[in-house]
């Protein structure tokens, strides 16, 4: 199951105002675009629904969907879909259709998350470095076997039995946030977190 998120940003009276959309989950065959175009269907649907009109002037209102570059980027130029979700999730239910546009919304247009570009930048620039690509596999196994509890808890174990109870504590103290392929950005918070926990080594041994 993969938690699907959104926020909606409503301009009202000059104002901006920004409401987190009701969270859904995805099933394992709702990762492709027909499935999140039904999840955020249904978020709607939770906010503004149930009526035919209501659904419809909330989707013609809409102006931009920003997301990622992944299969979401893909939701701003959906066709017209709203009267077959109905249809499907609300078989008995009567409506209006009004199919006139093709599009789900028809005025809107899709803008890629600036920290995403950021992202795809800061991926981009490293990776033309010949030495980044060895650097990553090196740093990503560190960080892999250091977040892994039972590797942690046999370290430290075996540092208590050696009578180093210091350098067993520095470990098991140490928080060291995750990598994502997706999130680049974390790349920096990485090796800051890493380089903190081996000045701490560092100190540990040359106090002992």
């Amino acid at each position: 199951v993969e938690l699907f998120a959104a926020t909606v940003d409503i301009v009202v009276g000059g104002s901006l105002v920004r409401r987190l959309m009701p969270l859904v989950s995805l099933g394992k065959t709702q990762l492709d675009l027909n499935g999140k175009v039904v999840a955020i269907l249904w978020q709607i649907y939770l906010m503004v629904g149930p009526s035919w009109g209501s659904l419809r002037s909330f989707c013609r209102s809409v102006r931009s969907v920003t997301s990622d570059m992944g299969t979401e980027r893909m939701i701003a130029d959906c066709p017209s879909c709203l009267g077959g979700f109905l249809k499907t999730m609300f078989p008995e239910s009567k409506h209006e259709e009004d199919d006139s546009s093709p599009w789900l919304f028809d005025t809107a247009i899709f803008m890629p998350g600036f920290r995403h570009m950021v992202d795809n930048l800061i991926q981009r620039g490293l990776s033309s470095m010949k030495c980044f690509p060895a650097f990553l596999t090196n740093l990503k196994s560190v960080l892999k076997f250091l977040r892994n509890e039972v590797n942690m808890n046999e370290v430290c174990r075996s540092l208590e039995r050696d009578d180093v109870v210091g350098l067993a504590n520095v470990l098991k103290k140490a928080k060291l946030p995750t990598f994502a392929n997706w999130r680049w950005g974390t790349l920096a918070e990485a090796c800051k977190a890493l380089e903190g926990f081996l000045n701490s080594l560092a100190e540990r041994f040359d106090t002992g």
